[in-house]
């Protein structure tokens, strides 16, 4: 979407919406767990803190990137959609993790779409 509308829109606007939406569904969705976990991070500040950290370092690095997007097609596509093969590799190598078929199948046509785009926007440009 980032890509589609280029400088059309704020790259912020994209940021906050998807945000705003994805925060509204899980509320929806969890509002038993959520509330549970706001009473347990209330009795235990360090954890919150960290919480609320890594969000606002999320939303730095989701600014930057959409930004970048707004810029630069064909790179950041392998940037962003990698990660999901990354953190299948990391889980494997580093945590022992054993995935299942469906997931392993899942990776591979995130790896292969990403791939698929690459190659169409290299000969379109």
């Amino acid at each position: 979407i980032v890509r589609k509308l280029h400088v059309k829109i704020h790259f912020l606007f994209s940021v906050f919406s998807v945000g705003a939406g994805t925060t509204i569904i899980a509320t929806l969705l969890w509002r038993d767990s959520i509330f549970r976990v706001l009473v347990s991070l209330g009795q235990r500040p360090i954890p919150a803190v960290l919480l609320v950290l890594q969000g606002l370092l999320a939303l730095a690095g989701q600014c930057a990137f959409s930004k970048s997007l707004q810029h630069c097609r064909g790179v950041g596509v392998i940037i962003r959609n990698v990660d999901v093969v990354l953190a299948y590799a990391l889980g494997i190598a580093v945590l022992g993790e054993i995935p299942s078929v469906l997931g392993c199948t899942g990776a591979i046509m995130v790896l292969g779409s990403v791939v698929v785009i690459t190659i169409e926007q290299a000969q379109s440009t």
